[in-house]
């Protein structure tokens, strides 16, 4: 079985090299076409490249105290921001806005190659510095030419170019056609309506002569470029860290690109996290100039009284009076802090300022849980529905529900401040009744030592609230001063190759294209092609046998053939000679009927060939033209207007008188003669008959060239005197159609004994060989013949 199975795979190959080698000019060409336009696609295409980093963001110490520095050390991510939201935030329009100002890449500089523009990133020998708020115009190319170190000449021209200002980063006006020249001097100012700029020249004198080039791109459009270009993936659901991909025909600027904005983003994070100790910083050092005011001018009046009335102690009954007041201002002025703080956060609401700007209760000292939650959860919700905003995700259903959840949110902040503010101020009546009840004791002593206590009981109260708002300010410096990112780079931007195009790839896929395409193609053609490409198609069309496979006949001289001619089409007939010969071997007189499927496709040429074989190995044979529609020449002479068949039918020739004798003696022909009105009749005739049995008993082999089958009846008429019907099919000629249709009329009629012969067949792969074999050998045989071997006798 194994042996059987490499049989089949081995002659499944062979057929592959078959097919190959016949259509191997077909392939070269597809091939070399192909892969011309891929090393043609590999050369102009601009090249990208892949630049990746990865990015970790800590998440926070959820195990550590709320103090007042852990409460300062504000994170960006904060308790209930997602992961996966952060890393979409570092892809924000905003960042890369941020990125596109700080390597300033809104003007781009290229040099012209052969076919495409190739960018200059910091290799330009020009810088252009362009006037913010002044127009400037928009997807036109300008075109530089460096004259010398001087001067220039700069020219623009385009249709549907725009105007945009950079300082208000909006679109001015439209213009449907540019056209500008300047012959100008660098370090010059170049200003129209349409834009203004300076040219510095960075390089010479290399570029002198040289063309450079530059455009000026909108900031936000820039930015959704490079929004889609930038892709972030976490590693894994594990992990807080993500990969940062990008594409850029440039890579150093694409590294630049994505190392710029891993450090806006975490210039940012640091921004948010010291924020909230910036904003206490600035609420305390308010609180302390006031303080610090009041504290001064208490402390010089309390000193002045001393000193005018020589009094520096006043009584231990005046002193624990004193102190009673002291707590009670304490209280009072807590109070007052706590009503101003929830005042602030009111009208910061009401005013919709930034909530990030809003100073949370533990900052000042306030114990205000509730509050700091409410806090916390509306900037986290602000913080989510700018992520979506900033990503040009206005429209987002889940907008619509954030902002719900924001004014909700506001609206209990209200309702817990306004309860809040209601208690406090009834707590501050009830301090201010047991005040004053102290000071009407107090305003029962003498007056100096009353002024005395007012002043060292203003003192006292603002010394320590002056002291408790430095403590404050103190911790909120050593927190700003602490802070560190929670982002870290792990792995800063790298270029890790070229991804398009991909030149190997291109080449190789073009080479796989090269053998698909030509034979999808010639299967294709084959599948709806009319005619015969090869004995394969006829053999699948048919179960009658191929006797023969002539070959292409260079030499078409019907007189040419002879025993000893040696060329591929004469060897080819001596093959269906012989397979004629296996055919045929039970009987010994045969008449062999050879006929088409249509005119020209070498009928009465292979019957003549044919009948000469047969003649040369000294069999006594007959050629007879029974076409009489179309009468054949045979021997160079005009078969119509010779004696012949047709003399026979009407009587005016006998069978003797109609045979006519040829060189080789063992080969007659009989002609067609005239041409009748009415052949097919004629050879329903009985003479038809008498004519085969008086043939069979003179001649060993009697060869019938009758009319094509598809047009005539003649042939199926002659098939029934017939003992071989032999059927022409020229190669890349005949129709398959006309041919399916004629076998399977001779299927019906149940005609036997019928056989194919596959004519015209290019002389090229296997056949090819053979006639390379005998041209050789001729010409070794005349070689030897030109230059004959000496007598050694």
């Amino acid at each position: 079985m194994q042996k059987t199975l490499n049989h089949y795979v081995d002659r499944d190959f062979s057929e592959i090299l078959k097919y190959f080698r016949k259509h191997i000019v077909l392939f070269i060409f597809v091939g070399l076409i192909l892969i011309s336009l891929a090393v043609l696609y590999n050369k102009l295409s601009t090249p990208r490249y892949k630049i990746t980093s990865q990015i970790m963001i800590k998440p926070e110490d959820q195990n550590q105290t709320r103090s007042l520095s852990n409460v300062l050390n504000f994170s960006i991510l904060g308790d209930n921001t997602n992961f996966n939201n952060e890393l979409l935030k570092i892809k924000s329009i905003p960042f890369i806005e941020q990125v596109i100002e700080n390597l300033d890449i809104d003007v781009c500089y290229f040099e012209k190659k052969t076919f495409r523009f190739s960018e200059l990133y910091h290799n330009s020998p020009i810088r252009v510095i362009y006037v913010k708020d002044h127009p400037q115009l928009i997807g036109i190319m300008f075109e530089l030419q460096i004259l010398n170190s001087k001067e220039y000449i700069l020219t623009a021209f385009g249709n549907d170019a725009n105007t945009y200002n950079y300082a208000t980063r909006k679109y001015m006006t439209q213009m449907p056609e540019v056209k500008f020249y300047k012959r100008g001097k660098f370090n010059e100012i170049v200003e129209t309506n349409l834009f203004s700029f300076v040219i510095k020249l960075e390089k010479h004198p290399s570029y002198v002569k040289d063309f450079v080039y530059f455009n000026f791109s909108s900031v936000g459009d820039l930015a959704q470029t490079y929004q889609k270009a930038i892709n972030i993936e976490p590693i894994n659901e594990k992990v807080t860290s993500g990969i940062i991909t990008y594409e850029d025909s440039n890579p150093e600027k694409g590294t630049d690109i994505i190392n710029t904005l891993c450090a806006v983003y975490i210039d940012e994070d640091l921004k948010k996290r010291n924020h909230l100790a910036n904003i206490t910083i600035k609420y305390i050092d308010k609180l302390l100039g006031e303080v610090s005011d009041s504290l001064s001018n208490t402390e010089r009046e309390l000193q002045r009284i001393k000193t005018n009335n020589q009094i520096f102690d006043v009584g231990q009954q005046s002193s624990a009076i004193n102190q009673q007041l002291i707590d009670i201002d304490k209280q009072k002025s807590d109070i007052h802090s706590r009503i101003r703080y929830y005042n602030y956060v009111k009208a910061h609401l009401l005013d919709n300022k930034s909530i990030n700007d809003i100073l949370i209760p533990s900052a000042i000292g306030i114990n205000d849980v509730t509050l700091s939650t409410m806090i916390s959860e509306l900037s986290t919700l602000t913080t989510d529905r700018n992520s979506y905003i900033d990503n040009s995700q206005g429209k987002n259903p889940q907008v619509k529900i954030l902002n719900s959840k924001i004014e909700s949110i506001k609206n209990s902040i209200y309702g817990n401040i306004n309860y809040i503010l209601k208690t406090l101020e009834i707590n501050e009546s009830e301090m201010q009744s047991q005040s004053n009840k102290l000071n009407s004791e107090i305003s029962k002593m003498p007056v100096t030592q009353r002024q005395m206590l007012v002043y060292e009981r203003k003192f006292k109260l603002n010394d320590a609230i002056y002291t408790f708002l430095q403590e404050r300010r103190a911790e909120a410096n050593i927190t700003m001063a602490s802070n560190i990112s929670n982002i870290e780079i792990v792995e800063p931007a790298v270029n890790v190759g070229k991804i398009f195009p991909k030149n190997s790839q291109n080449i190789l896929f073009a080479i796989i294209l090269a053998l698909i395409l030509p034979a999808v193609f010639s299967s294709i053609y084959a599948r709806f092609r009319v005619t015969f490409a090869d004995v394969d198609e006829l053999m699948k069309l048919t179960s009658f046998p191929v006797l023969g496979r002539l070959l292409h006949a260079h030499n078409r001289n019907l007189w040419s053939f002879s025993e000893t001619t040696n060329n591929p089409y004469t060897e080819s007939l001596r093959s269906l000679r012989t397979n004629l010969d296996y055919f045929i071997r039970n009987t010994t007189r045969q008449v062999i009927l050879i006929s088409s499927c249509s005119e020209n496709e070498g009928k009465s040429f292979t019957a003549f060939n044919l009948a000469s074989s047969f003649a040369m190995l000294r069999k006594k044979t007959v050629l007879i033209c029974f076409d009489l529609r179309k009468p054949t020449q045979y021997m160079g002479h005009d078969a119509a207007n010779m004696i012949g068949i047709t003399s026979y039918y009407i009587g005016k020739a006998t069978l003797d008188d109609i045979i006519i004798k040829t060189d080789n003696e063992k080969l007659d022909i009989i002609a067609a003669g005239n041409i009748p009105p009415n052949p097919s009749e004629l050879i329903e005739l009985d003479k038809t008959r008498e004519i085969f049995n008086n043939l069979k008993n003179i001649y060993d082999y009697i060869i019938v060239d009758s009319p094509p089958l598809f047009y005539f009846t003649d042939a199926f008429l002659l098939m029934k005197h017939s003992d071989i019907k032999l059927l022409i099919v020229r190669n890349n000629y005949s129709k398959k159609r006309i041919f399916t249709t004629l076998i399977k009329n001779i299927e019906e009629k149940e005609i036997t004994n019928v056989g194919i012969i596959y004519n015209d067949i290019p002389i090229e792969g296997e056949y090819k060989y053979g006639y390379n074999y005998y041209v050789h050998g001729n010409k070794k045989h005349h070689h030897r013949k030109q230059h004959p071997v000496p007598n050694q006798a």
